[in-house]
């Protein structure tokens, strides 16, 4: 069943904030990281890829640290 859910509020109201934690939320539950977390900058870092983790604690979760597509 899919569910969608919307988002509505002012400009820099933390809509895209909210999301990533969603985002961050379902790495953890799925097992794709161990450990995740939101930056100051609202975006989201974890330590590693399905068990496979660099020399940092913690590394953005977008390119081109990760192929997200």
């Amino acid at each position: 069943m899919t569910q969608i859910i919307g988002f509505a509020g002012k400009k820099q109201s933390g809509k895209n904030t909210c999301c990533n934690f969603i985002i961050m939320l379902k790495l953890i539950e799925d097992g794709v990281c161990k450990r995740a977390r939101l930056n100051d900058n609202g975006e989201i870092e974890v330590s590693d890829v399905f068990g496979e983790s660099t020399d940092k604690d913690y590394f953005p979760f977008k390119e081109p640290h990760v192929n997200v597509k």
